[in-house]
């Protein structure tokens, strides 16, 4: 094989290890960000952002039920002195 042509292909196999070197440094810091962020949302021991949604949402729905069950109770108070103010007035 002519030298030329063993150092052409020296160069490329060099250019490719570079190449694949560049690669696996971003791949890896790409993963390693994902797990953070996977920590981040999941929790790593302690709650994640996802466990707190989590709580934030019933606590939410607790709520509603609690304004719906008030706002019930207020108009039927209401209805009843309504009633009363009426008969006691006619």
């Amino acid at each position: 094989m002519p030298p030329d042509i063993a150092e052409l292909i020296l160069s490329e196999i060099r250019s490719l290890r570079e190449r694949f070197d560049e690669f696996s440094i971003s791949s890896e810091n790409r993963i390693s960000t994902l797990e953070s962020q996977m920590y981040s949302v999941l929790g790593n021991g302690q709650p994640g952002r996802l466990t707190k949604v989590e709580s934030d949402v019933k606590r939410l729905d607790r709520w509603k039920y609690w304004v719906l069950g008030s706002g019930a109770g207020i108009s039927t108070v209401v209805a009843v002195v309504w009633e009363l103010f009426k008969q006691t007035h006619s």
